[in-house]
């Protein structure tokens, strides 16, 4: 199966999951409007194909209500899984589980001690110099989103909301 095929099939079941189980007809007819997949499956029966490859959820579903599919998947993410590791046990794609944490407000549990122990001292002395995201990326070259997801991760607030807060005070 092709990547984008995968996406589209992830991306549509965690709709379902989200949204509930909807007949095959009616989900045909959502195909129908989504251009990107009019281009290649522009006949009946291959809607008809695609729209089985959706509704055919992994046996982990069988008999399994969406509310517990949701339970499962908020009870792995708080067990600080990552968004691979949640998508492998559900039977979904990453981007349907990202596509979830985006819709419910939550942080990627992306693994700190990925960091050799010198590169998170580094980046926390950085920190409590005050230094701001931009800076810290710079002289570290890294990005500005590596920085910030770092910081989010250790539950550590923006040097610019501090500086913020000081001159507020002051």
């Amino acid at each position: 199966m092709d990547t984008k095929l995968s996406i589209i099939i992830g991306q549509y079941r965690a709709i379902l999951i989200d949204d509930g189980i909807i007949p095959k007809e009616e989900l045909i007819e959502m195909l129908k409007a989504d251009y990107e997949i009019l281009d290649k499956y522009n006949t009946r029966e291959k809607l008809n194909k695609l729209a089985d490859k959706i509704l055919n959820f992994p046996n982990k579903y069988a008999g399994k209500g969406l509310v517990e599919a949701k339970a499962e998947r908020l009870k792995l993410y708080k067990q600080g899984l990552s968004d691979v590791e949640i998508a492998d046990i559900q039977g979904l794609t990453v981007s349907a589980i990202a596509n979830w944490r985006g819709k419910n407000r939550l942080h990627t549990n992306s693994k700190p001690n990925k960091l050799s122990d010198a590169e998170n001292k580094t980046r926390m002395e950085l920190y409590k110099q005050g230094l701001f995201d931009k800076d810290i990326a710079e002289k570290l070259n890294l990005t500005r989103q590596t920085v910030l997801e770092w910081r989010k991760i250790r539950k550590l607030p923006s040097n610019r909301s501090l500086k913020a807060e000081e001159r507020k005070s002051v």
